[in-house]
């Protein structure tokens, strides 16, 4: 009877009887590759793989053996889960854990993770990018339509429009006011004290006129 093929890849050592399956050019007894051998009859050899690339006829483990331990092997419903395959065949007990397949759990995972660690970060960035670019464009629109109604229409109107702005944005002016400049002599305080040994005297800023700020210079 001919088998169909199976593969087994293990992710820790491979016990037979307690004793760790190993490669026979490089010692190495971790991690190791079982498949449907060549002949894929029962009774003949399985096929063996070690990471460093060798390959060989495995006699402790025939088509047949493999066959059992691939019907014992447990599989994953869950990331916490552990796959492993564990058991008796002729005699001859059997443990290894094996690489674990992917399971629904580790797709919805995964989904989570790209989530919070790449998805979200760029959607905020790109929505405050969104925003600013929306708030520079309210405030351009804002001040080329309060220019335009000061121009056109006169103070009246003006008026109008600014109560009109309040009651839809809450602010009190479509034009954004730049902040005041301090004055560079009496650093925005509008005076000055001189001071002496003997007393100290305050007077006004004579560079920006006592108001602090350097616009008016």
């Amino acid at each position: 009877m001919i088998l169909p093929k199976v593969e087994l890849r293990f992710s820790g050592p491979f016990l037979l009887d307690g004793v760790p399956l190993a490669c026979p050019a490089c010692d190495a007894d971790q991690n190791l590759t079982l498949t449907t051998g060549r002949f894929p009859f029962p009774a003949m050899e399985s096929w063996a793989n070690c990471p460093c690339g060798q390959g060989w006829d495995e006699r402790a483990v025939s088509n047949a053996f493999l066959g059992a331990m691939y019907q014992a092997r447990t599989t994953r419903l869950k990331t916490t889960d552990t796959a492993a395959t564990t058991g008796v065949f002729d005699g001859t007990e059997f443990s290894g854990a094996l690489v674990p397949e992917w399971c629904p759990d580790d797709i919805r995972l995964a989904a989570d993770q790209a989530w919070r660690k790449i998805l979200k970060p760029s959607a905020k960035r790109t929505l405050r990018l969104g925003r600013r670019k929306a708030k520079n464009v309210a405030h351009a629109a804002g001040e080329a339509a309060w220019d335009g109604v000061k121009h056109v229409t006169g103070p009246v109107a003006a008026a109008a429009f600014v109560a009109d702005w309040q009651a839809r944005t809450g602010t009190a002016d479509p034009t954004p006011i730049a902040p005041a400049r301090k004055c560079p002599s009496c650093k925005g305080k509008g005076q000055l004290t001189l001071t002496s040994s003997i007393h100290g005297l305050t007077v006004p800023c004579s560079l920006c006129a006592g108001t602090g700020d350097r616009d008016r210079i």
